[in-house]
């Protein structure tokens, strides 16, 4: 699978500005006139913006129902399904294991700062060298809590890491 950042899928198929509403973005809507405008494209212009897990949004080619959350249209057709655009807020891999040692481990760092670096360098994805996407920081961090501690994180303290990595961005 290709990734490409979002200034690249820019570059290459320069994606269209929305001709419906005529508002400065790409993104066509889920229903009504912009839908029934996206159906009348030839497939290999479409593109879909799909929500996955860990809160992270890729745009893949062709017209996608499930988990779709926006369209987009290009000047410029995808040659074939294997790409993927990633749309996700990135920060630095080494801000996300800190920031899960400052929000779960503040009183014992010590004791854990090799436990969550070994944790998260198991789970990096190499594809974005030293970056990691926000979504995935979140859920890696809570994983890591749960996985270094054996107890589960109560909704309370997922809305809190959620507000607290959020702030980083």
């Amino acid at each position: 699978m290709k990734t490409l950042t979002f200034e690249e899928f820019e570059e290459k198929y320069k994606p269209q500005e929305n001709l419906i509403i005529k508002e400065n973005t790409y993104l066509y809507e889920i229903f009504g006139e912009e839908l029934e405008y996206v159906k009348k494209q030839h497939n290999n212009f479409i593109w879909t913006l799909i929500d996955t897990d860990d809160e992270e949004q890729w745009i893949i080619p062709g017209y996608h129902i499930i988990n779709r959350s926006s369209y987009l249209i290009t000047e410029i057709p995808w040659e074939n399904e294997n790409i993927q655009v990633n749309y996700n807020e990135m920060i630095d891999f080494t801000l996300a294991k800190i920031t899960c040692l400052n929000f779960f481990f503040k009183k014992n760092k010590g004791k854990y700062v090799n436990k969550v670096s070994d944790y998260f360098s198991l789970n990096k994805d190499e594809t974005f060298e030293s970056k990691i996407t926000l979504g995935k920081a979140k859920y890696l961090a809570i994983d890591c809590y749960e996985h270094l501690t054996n107890k589960t994180i109560t909704e309370k303290q997922e809305d809190l890491i959620h507000d607290y990595y959020n702030n980083l961005v």
